[in-house]
């Protein structure tokens, strides 16, 4: 049986964001993960769900007061509704929350989707406008910032632990031109905020069988199977390869 990923409909993920952008508080959220992705790169995977960096300190309370403000704005187009919240990475240093919503496009069917709203993860630049379609500017993460983080991703969890969405979304990224006077410090940030050495990245930098496991083949096969998408994965892996070359540390 193959399996593939629910599909959610993009309008009921931009219902959301059209009413962000209408709340006062709307710059302690800024947008990052598959939708500013997809935004910003052809070929980038469908997003199902959103993600969001919460500017200050950890309140969960706080939070969900924001969030059902938000929900209350009218949009034309979305109904959405509150289903419930949980905490998670609860026993680490950044903590965050995770909400469910279910909501409908007019007379469509309800679906249900969530957003992860994330605390302490340090900027290097302050948060930039991206254009949404169909949603207008939106407050969001810069490329070289969503990379670096991707890049910590792939390196955290330790050999053979890494996940198929970062290196496609590594991938699709390396499309855009990146400053590498805002990557460098983006990814030691990435990296230090949590604990870790960027040395963690050596091994996928270096190692020729890296990801080339019978396992690690049926990780980025199921990948794409379920996300409906075509990549050869040495390609992919060159492609990041190359951009790391480019930052200190990783020089050739």
């Amino acid at each position: 049986m193959t399996s593939h990923t629910p599909e959610v409909e993009p309008e009921l993920l931009k219902g959301w964001l059209r009413r962000t952008i209408q709340h006062p508080e709307q710059d302690r959220l800024v947008l990052r993960g598959s939708m500013l992705t997809s935004t910003l790169c052809p070929g980038a995977r469908r997003p199902v769900d959103l993600d969001h960096l919460v500017l200050g300190d950890f309140n969960s309370a706080d939070l969900l007061r924001l969030i059902h403000e938000i929900l209350s704005v009218p949009d034309p187009s979305t109904q959405l509704f509150f289903e419930r919240s949980e905490i998670i990475w609860e026993d680490t240093a950044f903590p965050g929350v995770r909400v469910f919503l279910t909501g409908q496009v007019q007379d469509g069917d309800l679906q249900c989707f969530q957003i992860d709203f994330a605390f302490g993860d340090p900027l290097i630049h302050p948060p930039v406008q991206a254009f949404i379609p169909e949603v207008g500017p939106v407050p969001s993460c810069l490329p070289e910032i969503l990379y670096a983080w991707k890049l910590h991703g792939l390196a955290e969890f330790g050999r053979g632990r890494w996940r198929a969405k970062d290196l496609y979304d590594l991938w699709v990224l390396a499309g855009l031109p990146m400053n590498l006077d805002l990557l460098n410090p983006a990814l030691k940030v990435a990296f230090s905020s949590r604990g870790d050495d960027v040395g963690l990245l050596l091994d996928f930098h270096t190692r020729e069988s890296w990801g080339c496991s019978t396992s690690g083949q049926r990780k980025w096969r199921t990948f794409l199977r379920r996300h409906q998408l075509t990549a050869d994965f040495l390609v992919c892996r060159t492609r990041v390869r190359e951009v790391l070359s480019r930052l200190e540390g990783f020089h050739a």
